[in-house]
């Protein structure tokens, strides 16, 4: 789907987390060959590259646009933690799960919980929350072992959305707010 600009075909772009540079050789709507297509478009598209340089949760942007879309390992998200696993029923550091983000899914470790978030006003609290129980919601840092391509929420909620599953069971949902980058 394209989830913002437009998409022609014989553009520039570039295949994040890699930063593959290739070219759209033909962009295609409901089978049928277009020039272009605009966001909320669902496309089918060929690329100059061969199909094994791309894997689920790549993102395509515009050679342009290539250094603003971030690859990284590390993220801040708040997060509401609905369901607790019978045998796990506190959300801690450490704790392993299945991060979903647009069409990435790959194992993530909550590294460190960070603030809890007030019900009342949904503002974070300035104290310390050591762990969560199902019902309350906090902000997290998260990590994944390979660079994965998102964005904030408040930049494109699209690519900002998550959920956390663990044993099939969706345990959390939430947003990201910030990207730890290597320079930061």
């Amino acid at each position: 789907m394209v989830e913002s600009g437009v998409l022609t075909t014989g553009a520039k772009i570039v295949l994040k987390p890699t930063s593959l540079r290739t070219t759209v050789a033909q962009v295609y709507i409901n089978d049928k060959p277009v020039r272009t297509a605009k966001p909320g478009e669902n496309v089918t598209m060929r690329l100059t590259c061969g199909l094994e340089e791309i894997t689920k949760g790549f993102v395509l942007v515009g050679a342009a646009e290539a250094d603003e879309a971030k690859s990284v390992t590390k993220l801040v998200a708040q997060i509401a933690f609905v369901e607790a696993l019978e045998h796990r029923p506190l959300l801690t550091a450490g704790y392993k799960a299945i991060l979903h983000c647009h069409t990435i899914a790959q194992e993530c470790t909550i590294t460190k919980l960070l603030r809890p978030i007030d019900p009342k006003t949904g503002e974070a609290l300035k104290k310390k929350v050591m762990f969560a129980k199902a019902g309350q919601s906090v902000v997290v840092r998260l990590e994944v072992d390979q660079s994965i391509c998102v964005e904030t929420f408040d930049k494109l909620p699209q690519m900002g959305r998550l959920t956390l599953r663990d044993e099939g069971k969706t345990i959390a949902v939430g947003k990201i707010l910030k990207l730890e980058t290597k320079a930061a």
